[in-house]
C-alpha cells in the first residue's frame, strides 16, 4: 500500500471518527494484505463493544481459539486508538472512549443484530469473573442481549448490591446505564429501570430535591408498563424527593405506596431476600418521616419492622455484607429514637452496635466509600451521646474521626454533595465540643467551615429545604460564638440570617412543628442579643 492509498483512505474518512479509527489499521499495517487488515478492523469493532478487552475476551467475542486471538490482540494493541487498561489486568486494554462510543453507535444504528450477538457473547465471558466491575460489565451487556433478564438484574441491583459496593463501582454502573440510554438501544421496561437506577444514584450523590419532575415522569412510565416492583422503586424516589423538598404529606403517601407494594410482593414470595431487604428499607423511610413529625411511637413501630427483617436476613446469611450494613443502619435508627426520648444508655448501646458492625465491614473493604461514610456517621452518633453524658474527651475523639473520614472522602470526590454535607456536619460536631470546652477560637473556626460548606450546598440547590434549614442552624452556631465573644453586631447578623431562612421555610409549610421550633429559637437568640445590648428589639420582643 503506497502513500497515495493511505492519503485516499484518510480523505475518504472525511473526519468520521469510526472510519478514522478503522483507518488506523491501514496506517499501522500497510504491508498486510487486505484480508488481514479487514480481519483486524472486524476485531477492532468487536473489542469496542466491552469497556475493556484482552486476548481471552477477544477470543470469546470473535469465537476463535485463544492462540489466534492473542496474535490479533497483540496487533490491535499497537493501534493508536487502543490504550492499556492495567486496572483490569496486565494485558488488558480498551478502545479510547470517544472512538469506542462512535463504533458502538454505528453498530447500534447499522447492525444492531451484530451488536446484540457480541453483547450476548460478552455476558458469558464476564459470568466467570467475580469482580464487582465485571458484574457491572455483565449487566451492561445483558441489557442488550437479554432485556427480560436485564430487568431482573437491575431489580436485584436496586434491591441490594448496588448500595454496598465501592463508590467508584456505583458511578461505573450509572455511567454504563447512561451510555446505553444515550445510544437509544434500550426501550420499554429495561429503559425505565435503567433511568430509575441512574436517577437514584444521582439523587443520592447530588441530593434528591432537584429531581421532582424526573421522579414523577418515571412514576408515570412505571405505572404505564404495569411493573409493580418498578412502581415501588419509583415511589421510593418520589418520597425521597418530597421529603427533601419539605412536603411530608407527599412523602408519606409515596413511602406508604412503596411499603404496601413490597409487603404484597414479599407475601407472594417470602424467599426473595432482595424483596425482604427492600421492605425493610420502606419501613425505615416511613420511620424517618414519623420521627421528623415528632411521632416517636410511629417511628419506633416502623423501625422495629425494619430491624426485625434485617436481623432475620443476617441470621440466614451472616456473610452477606449488605444485610450486615442494613442491620447496622437499623440499630442507628433505634439509637436516634432512644436519644430523642432521653434514654442515653439505650442510645449509646444502639450506636455502638452500629459502629461495631461498620468498623468490621470497612476493615474488610477499606476502599468502600459508602461504608466509610456509614462508619463516619456512626462515630458522630457515638460522639453525640458522649457529649450528652458530658464526656467531652470521648466526644472529641469521635467527632474528629467523623471529620477525618469525611474530609478524605470529599477529597476523593468533591462533587459528592452528600459527602460534602457530611463534612459540614462533622465540623459542627467538632465546633460543639470546642464550644463546650470554652475554646472559642476552635469553635469559631469549625462553625465557619460548617456555615461555608452549607452556604455553597444551599446555593447549588435552593429548593432543598433540608439544606436551607442546615444553613440556618450553621448561622445560629456562628452567632452563638460571636455572642460569647461579646461581638453583638456579628451575633445579631448571624441570628438574623438564621431567622430569615426559618421564616421563609415556615411560610412554605406552617404545619411543620420542627421548623416552627427552629424559628422560635432564632427569635429567642435575637431577643437575647437585644438584651445584651441594653435595648429592645425593633418589633417589641
Amino acid at each position: 500500500m503506497g502513500t497515495s492509498d493511505l492519503l485516499r483512505i484518510l480523505e475518504d474518512a472525511a473526519g468520521d471518527p469510526v472510519l478514522l479509527a478503522l483507518a488506523t489499521v491501514d496506517l499501522t499495517y500497510p504491508e498486510l494484505p487486505e484480508s488481514a487488515r479487514d480481519l483486524l478492523r472486524t476485531a477492532l469493532e468487536a473489542a469496542a463493544v466491552p469497556h475493556w478487552c484482552d486476548s481471552t475476551i477477544l477470543a470469546g467475542l470473535l469465537n476463535i481459539d485463544e492462540e489466534r486471538a492473542a496474535e490479533i490482540w497483540g496487533e490491535l494493541s499497537r493501534l493508536t486508538v487502543v490504550e492499556p487498561f492495567p486496572a483490569r489486568g496486565n494485558s488488558a486494554g480498551n478502545v479510547h472512549s470517544r472512538t469506542r462510543s462512535a463504533i458502538r453507535r454505528r453498530l447500534a444504528a447499522a447492525d444492531q443484530d451484530r451488536l446484540r450477538l457480541l453483547s450476548g457473547r460478552a455476558v458469558k465471558l464476564f459470568e466467570a469473573d467475580q469482580r464487582t466491575a465485571a458484574t457491572v460489565e455483565r449487566l451492561y451487556h445483558t441489557l442488550l442481549a437479554d432485556p427480560d433478564e436485564a430487568i431482573r438484574e437491575l431489580e436485584r441491583a436496586s434491591s441490594g448490591w448496588m448500595w454496598n459496593v465501592q463508590h467508584e463501582i456505583r458511578f461505573a454502573l450509572s455511567a454504563a446505564l447512561t451510555e446505553l440510554l444515550e445510544e437509544e438501544v434500550l426501550t420499554g421496561r429495561p429503559a425505565i429501570w435503567a433511568r430509575v437506577v441512574v436517577a437514584q444514584h444521582r439523587a443520592d450523590v447530588e441530593g434528591a430535591a432537584g429531581f421532582a419532575e424526573l421522579a414523577n415522569e418515571l412514576l408515570s412510565e412505571a405505572k404505564a408498563v404495569q411493573d409493580r416492583r418498578l412502581v415501588a422503586e419509583t415511589q421510593s424516589l418520589v418520597g425521597d424527593v418530597a421529603r427533601e423538598r419539605g412536603d411530608p404529606d407527599a412523602a408519606e403517601a409515596a413511602f406508604e405506596q412503596h411499603r404496601s407494594i413490597m409487603a404484597a410482593l414479599t407475601a407472594q414470595d417470602p424467599g426473595n431476600r432482595g424483596w425482604q431487604r427492600e421492605l425493610a428499607v420502606a419501613y425505615s423511610r416511613i420511620g424517618d418521616l414519623a420521627r421528623d413529625r415528632g411521632d416517636l411511637g410511629g417511628a419506633e413501630a416502623a423501625f422495629e419492622q425494619c430491624r426485625s427483617i434485617m436481623a432475620a436476613l443476617t441470621v440466614q446469611d451472616p456473610d452477606n455484607s449488605g444485610w450486615q450494613r442494613g442491620l447496622a443502619v437499623a440499630h442507628s435508627k433505634f439509637g436516634d429514637l432512644a436519644r430523642d426520648r432521653g434514654d442515653l444508655g439505650g442510645a449509646e448501646a444502639a450506636f455502638e452496635q452500629c459502629r461495631s458492625i461498620m468498623a468490621a465491614l470497612t476493615a474488610q473493604d477499606p476502599g468502600n466509600g459508602g461504608w466509610q461514610r456509614d462508619l463516619a456517621v456512626a462515630n458522630s452518633k457515638v460522639g453525640d451521646v458522649a457529649r450528652d453524658f458530658g464526656d467531652l474527651e470521648r466526644a472529641e475523639t469521635a467527632f474528629e474521626r467523623y471529620r477525618s473520614i469525611m474530609a478524605e472522602l470529599t477529597a476523593q470526590d468533591p462533587s459528592n454533595t452528600g459527602w460534602q454535607r457530611g463534612l459540614a456536619i462533622a465540623y459542627s460536631g467538632v465546633g460543639d465540643v470546642a464550644h463546650d470546652r470554652g475554646d472559642l477560637d476552635g469553635a469559631e473556626a469549625a462553625f465557619e467551615q460548617y456555615r461555608s460548606i452549607m452556604a455553597e450546598l444551599a446555593a447549588q440547590d435552593p429548593s432543598s429545604t433540608g439544606r436551607q434549614r442546615e444553613l440556618a442552624i450553621a448561622y445560629g452556631r456562628v452567632g452563638d460564638v460571636a455572642r460569647d465573644r461579646g461581638d453583638l453586631d456579628g451575633a445579631e447578623k448571624a441570628f438574623e440570617q438564621c431567622r430569615s431562612i426559618m421564616a421563609e421555610l415556615t411560610a412554605q409549610d406552617p404545619s411543620n412543628t420542627g421548623w416552627q421550633r427552629d424559628l422560635a429559637f432564632a427569635h429567642d437568640r435575637l431577643r437575647a442579643v437585644s438584651r445584651d445590648a441594653g435595648r429592645e428589639s425593633e418589633d417589641g420582643w
